[in-house]
């Protein structure tokens, strides 16, 4: 079984997520957001290891302490090569809305969609779901959905910053009702979780 563990941070109110797999103890953090104590806390009371830090995209309120977390557990982040490209420009990780300029020291490396990401017997599934950004990724497992701001409790994510578009979220958000089963529980970069049942049903922007 994999287990959540959702934090959202005081500034920005973005969600972050600590996943692991009871059994091999291996973990996994998506979107890091949060300060490192928060998962080393988690990490060392159920004797977790961490093996990845995924990030659904660039925007700076969901990879905001990553450096930490590099400095703290020496694992490199994998991010969409997109996003990569654009982590450190303000206008492309939204920082300029806040009036900064924010920067990450630490290495990043690409996701590779051919490649496997495993929790002990568990796959993380990476799945292209542009539309919020140009290259935002969504992560599936265990019939859970990390989605990032790609789809909310009765909304979708924002298109007015640079390299979103509306009618390709859209098309994303269809495309994971074809792909995952309706029972999938959503767990967005911001506010509840959800289920895709619930909002084909529920969501009035789709």
């Amino acid at each position: 079984m994999v287990c959540v563990f959702q934090f959202s941070d005081y500034s920005f109110k973005a969600n972050s997520f600590l996943i692991a797999d009871e059994e091999s103890c291996d973990a996994a953090i998506i979107d890091p957001s949060m300060d490192r104590d928060s998962y080393e806390e988690i990490l060392k009371k159920n004797g977790y290891h961490l093996k990845y830090i995924l990030i659904t995209h660039n925007h700076f309120d969901h990879v905001w302490n990553y450096d930490d977390l590099y400095d703290s557990f020496g694992v490199t982040g994998l991010i969409e090569q997109t996003e990569l490209d654009g982590i450190n420009d303000s206008r492309s990780n939204a920082s300029f809305l806040m009036g900064i300029d924010f920067r990450l020291k630490s290495p990043l490396k690409p996701l590779n969609y051919s490649d496997r990401y495993c929790l002990g017997t568990h796959e993380i599934r990476c799945i292209r779901t542009p539309g919020h950004t140009s290259g935002s990724v969504s992560f599936f497992c265990d019939e859970k959905l990390f989605c990032g701001d790609l789809l909310f409790c009765g909304s979708i994510g924002r298109t007015d910053i640079s390299g979103g578009s509306l009618s390709m979220l859209i098309d994303s958000v269809e495309k994971l009702f074809q792909l995952l089963p309706q029972d999938t529980v959503v767990f967005p970069g911001h506010g509840p979780e959800t289920t895709l049942k619930q909002e084909a049903l529920n969501n009035p922007f789709l």
